[in-house]
């Protein structure tokens, strides 16, 4: 919907068009750039901004030598501009945040990990079940289930889903797969009934909205831009959650550039345009360095 050119956005546009009163609501009013927040204000109220949503955020846009933009600065100002149009809450506003314990896991790097690229850290590094980070997880999954506890696992690549699902069988844990590729969509609300009773250890996926699934903890095997989403998957209800949250990151090599310059950075914007909590987010960012 806030990308402003996809089909969609233009028939909610038009919509609008001719409504009386229009009101979105929505838990990821932006996930990437500004412009997705700003594009929604201009559907809601299309004169609201004096330019138009490409023009207004172009001001905020830090652009590199070829011309591509690499950050944004004075994004708290879009905040303040958009105020009469955007109204949002934390769950910790609304006294329904539990209490999160962040924990960064470093993997001791091979050769092959740090001179792998960003287009196959996945593939490489996550992909690697010999690592010494996979064997750190293994060790925090046997701790979590001897301490009673059920959570997920982030993990977007098909063939590291296959891995870990393989493995953690290995482990003794009771685990299934939650997602669009290798799990059936008809299977996937057996599998949450399953776990939401405690019949299940691990659920590995990388959906980021719609599953309802309280759990004890929310491991980031893979690094996602959704981080914020994804913790929401284990905090449902009215009710705060408290959440074990461990991100594993292997030392030295592209995932910590990953991890600041698109995780970190995308945070930023969170807070800065949104007033978001990205605790969470900032404490591994000062762990690393």
């Amino acid at each position: 919907i806030g990308n402003g050119t996809s089909l969609t956005s233009r028939v909610i546009k038009g919509m609008c068009k001719e409504a009386e009163y229009v009101l979105f609501t929505t838990a990821t009013p932006l996930r990437i750039m500004p412009n997705q927040l700003v594009n929604q204000i201009d559907m809601i109220d299309r004169n609201y901004l004096a330019e138009s949503p490409k023009d207004y955020v172009r001001q905020f846009e830090v652009k590199n030598s070829e011309g591509e933009v690499v950050s944004y600065k004075g994004l708290s100002r879009i905040g303040e501009d958009v105020k009469y149009r955007y109204v949002g809450f934390t769950r910790e506003d609304l006294g329904m945040r539990g209490n999160y314990k962040t924990k960064l896991v470093l993997g001791e790097p091979t050769l092959k990990h740090l001179q792998a690229s960003r287009k196959d850290m996945h593939k490489v590094i996550k992909g690697d079940s010999n690592s010494d980070g996979f064997n750190k997880l293994k060790a925090e999954l046997e701790r979590l289930k001897s301490e009673g506890k059920k959570g997920l696992v982030y993990c977007n690549t098909n063939d590291n889903k296959r891995m870990l699902l393989e493995e953690f069988k290995k482990e003794g844990l009771t685990v299934e797969v939650i997602d669009g590729s290798i799990s059936r969509k008809e299977d996937r609300p057996l599998a949450e009934e399953r776990f939401n009773r405690g019949e299940i250890d691990v659920v590995i996926t990388n959906i980021t909205t719609g599953l309802n699934l309280q759990c004890d903890f929310i491991i980031f095997w893979e690094l996602t831009l959704d981080v914020k989403q994804m913790v929401g998957r284990g905090e449902r209800g009215l009710s705060g959650n408290d959440l074990e949250i461990i991100f594993f990151i292997t030392k030295d090599t592209v995932e910590e550039e990953y991890f600041v310059q698109n995780i970190y950075m995308r945070g930023l914007i969170l807070k800065e345009v949104l007033g978001k909590d990205i605790e969470e987010i900032e404490t591994i960012m000062r762990k690393l360095g």
